[in-house]
């Protein structure tokens, strides 16, 4: 059996698509897009800045312009705090109003 060559192999992103997963995106590559909120489920990640893991939501969006499905990470507290009082779906824009981060 001889190697394989590294182009025998698929990538991550051919995988990621053959296997119907959403492509991951941050926020800030949401803002000002018009989006379907489809669904969100309890996650943690690690902070870039400090390291430091938070809690929040991985969520799951349709970018309406794009007709893609993405999912980010959402640790932004206003955000949080709005998605545990609402029900998906529903359609939102993501605006920035200085550090935070606002459905409207």
């Amino acid at each position: 059996m001889s190697p394989k060559k590294d182009s025998d192999y698929q990538t991550y992103e051919q995988a990621r698509k053959s296997a119907g997963l959403p492509a991951r995106v941050d926020a800030a590559a949401l803002v000002d897009r018009d989006i379907v909120i489809h669904q969100w489920t309890p996650a943690s990640a690690r902070l870039p800045e400090t390291g430091e893991i938070t809690e929040g939501f991985l969520v799951t969006v349709e970018d309406i312009a794009k007709d893609e499905i993405v999912e980010f990470f959402c640790g932004q507290q206003v955000l949080i705090k709005e998605l545990k009082a609402l029900k998906p779906p529903f359609r939102t824009v993501i605006r920035k109003n200085g550090r935070t981060y606002l459905f409207s």
